[in-house]
């Protein structure tokens, strides 16, 4: 395994409490990096490369002083792991006896109406420019005998996709109905993902950010920004975006690091970054909806398969990525209407 710097941010509850538990198992090319909490309190890092353990390292005790969240940097030579972070706080191994207390991001909502706050429109200001240019008026027909679509009547697929995506989140996160994920994945796409102007074969057009583009809004959301400019991203080989306590943007600010951003700024966040591309939550959206949506490839695409492989706790990244997505465009798609009335 090359050298790399691994970023990745779990949420700790009751601590004392806490048994031996597999927090993290994030899948590189040929290789599993599991990061684990064993008793009396310390935490277990393995590597494994094409099954086979190459390196382990096991930290000196910690006390973790509340609920919250903690961000996990570990620094792999390519050989060995030369050093493990928590937070701020370097991290022994084994050897040194002392405890080392950590205190956690508390995960509390500070504010729990993003509508509420007076600067949403600076915020959203260039995302709100781009949707007036390409959403502010219909497009011209691009095909023979078709009749297009008034405003109003995609004003009502706008509500009603809103109200589907209400029972789906319903049925697959409440009810543990997860064989109706598929639709989730064909609705998402089609309420969120826009193609890059670059890429001129794909002429999606998606209804909530098309709406949001016919009435001038904005699609506020709270989110942690990437922490790395993309200077930093070229020198990093893969880079685990995972945000705080699993929830990577919300409309109730959980976190003093939670800053508002548009809707499509978050959605073009990383969640993989190697050398050579940067693999975003919009980027998810297409493959997933692809893989087992809307189409059903006999492929799967690399990216979204190393998400879907990072296992978090009792779960796997992209289904908790998916709810949090499924519960944003619930509370802005509701937002939009409401504007609407």
């Amino acid at each position: 395994m090359e050298p790399k710097t691994i970023f990745h941010q779990i949420y700790i509850s009751n601590w004392d409490s806490q048994l031996a538990t597999e927090f993290i198992n994030v899948p590189d090319e040929n290789a599993i990096i599991a990061v684990s909490i064993d008793p009396p309190k310390h935490f277990t890092i393995k590597v494994y490369e094409k099954s086979n353990l190459i390196d382990s390292f096991i930290s000196q005790p910690i006390k973790i002083k509340n609920d919250g969240a903690i961000l996990i940097i570990i620094i792999w030579d390519g050989n060995h792991i030369v050093d493990l972070m928590l937070g701020k706080n370097k991290i022994d191994n084994y050897k040194n006896k002392n405890i080392i207390e950590i205190e956690a991001v508390r995960n509390k909502i500070i504010k729990s109406n993003i509508y509420d706050e007076p600067n949403i429109l600076e915020k959203c200001s260039e995302w709100m420019a781009w949707r007036k240019k390409y959403y502010s008026r219909p497009k011209p027909l691009s095909k023979k005998n078709t009749i297009l679509k008034s405003e109003s009547e995609q004003k009502r697929e706008l509500k009603e996709s809103i109200m589907s995506l209400v029972d789906l989140h319903n049925d697959v996160f409440i009810a543990n109905k997860r064989y109706k994920l598929a639709d989730i994945y064909s609705l998402l796409r089609r309420l969120l993902f826009w193609p890059d102007e670059t890429d001129k074969n794909k002429i999606y057009s998606p209804l909530l950010i098309r709406v949001a583009g016919y009435e001038n809004l904005p699609l506020p959301v709270y989110a942690t920004p990437s922490k790395n400019s993309v200077k930093d991203l070229a020198k990093i080989q893969i880079v685990i975006q995972i945000q705080i306590d699993n929830q990577m943007a919300s409309t109730n600010q959980k976190d003093e690091r939670m800053i508002i951003m548009d809707l499509q700024e978050w959605l073009s966040q990383p969640i993989i970054t190697t050398k050579n591309k940067i693999y975003r939550v919009k980027d998810l959206l297409f493959d997933s909806a692809n893989s087992w949506g809307a189409h059903n490839d006999q492929s799967i695409p690399f990216f979204l398969d190393k998400t879907r492989n990072i296992n978090i706790l009792s779960d796997n990244f992209l289904f908790i990525l998916i709810k949090n997505i499924s519960e944003v465009a619930i509370d802005l798609g509701k937002y939009i209407s409401n504007k609407m009335e």
